[in-house]
């Protein structure tokens, strides 16, 4: 993968012009603007659509006599996106937009000038430190999902909660050892006062009766099953 940080131009005071290749090693057809830093920097073509596996060549020309030698005097920044993860007609917007997010800058390649050997050719991969993963905001057919697991039942290898019959509903309602044991901790808190007049539990059977008046007169007697106890 080639990754160049600079394009070299040699150090003359006419106009001089370089060729920048942007291949695409990747799957993916990528959407490429290349915007410059400066109105003495211009590169032809500004845009491109590069499919995967092919290329494509810009000319960068040069009009700045004045640079100093081995310094930055501009730089371009190529950008790039996977095509369809934005709508048809906001490719247009795009284009002609001098900036992007972030997520979109491939490279950004320093100009400078140099009195020792200037290549004529620089070569730069996709998607470089661009993002190659968009949100896709329409329906596409660009997908390929073979290598992927549909989704599953989220009840899918699991066991369903045992039925509770009226057999052992009622068996839980005369348990009250459970009852018990909260009330013995309840009086038996160090932090609450107990009053010796008022006999254990008391304070359950008041609220019971409150609650229940006629809970006492309408208990019934349930009947266990042969061998239940």
């Amino acid at each position: 993968m080639s990754h160049p940080t600079a394009i070299v131009f040699p150090a003359t005071r006419s106009v001089d012009s370089r060729r920048l290749v942007v291949r695409n090693p990747t799957k993916e057809t990528f959407a490429v603007k290349i915007p410059t830093s400066s109105d003495r920097l211009e590169v032809t073509p500004t845009c491109a659509i590069i499919e995967a596996g092919r290329s494509q060549h810009f000319r960068v020309t040069l009009s700045e006599p004045k640079m100093i030698l081995g310094t930055e005097g501009c730089y371009l920044v190529v950008m790039c996106r996977p095509v369809g993860t934005l709508p048809s007609e906001a490719y247009e917007v795009w284009f002609e937009t001098p900036y992007g997010r972030d997520t979109e800058v491939a490279r950004k390649i320093s100009v400078v000038k140099s009195l020792g050997y200037c290549a004529f050719e620089t070569i730069m991969d996709l998607p470089g430190q661009a993002s190659g993963v968009f949100g896709y905001w329409s329906p596409t057919t660009a997908l390929d999902d073979s290598d992927t697991l549909t989704a599953r039942n989220v009840e899918s290898d699991t066991f369903t909660a045992p039925v509770i019959d009226e057999v052992d509903t009622a068996n839980d309602s005369l348990n009250s050892n459970g009852m018990e044991a909260a009330g013995d901790i309840f009086q038996d808190s160090p932090d609450t006062l107990k009053n010796v007049a008022v006999p254990k539990y008391g304070w359950i059977r008041k609220f019971v009766d409150r609650a229940f008046p006629q809970a006492t007169d309408n208990i019934e007697t349930t009947a266990f099953p042969c061998g239940s106890s």
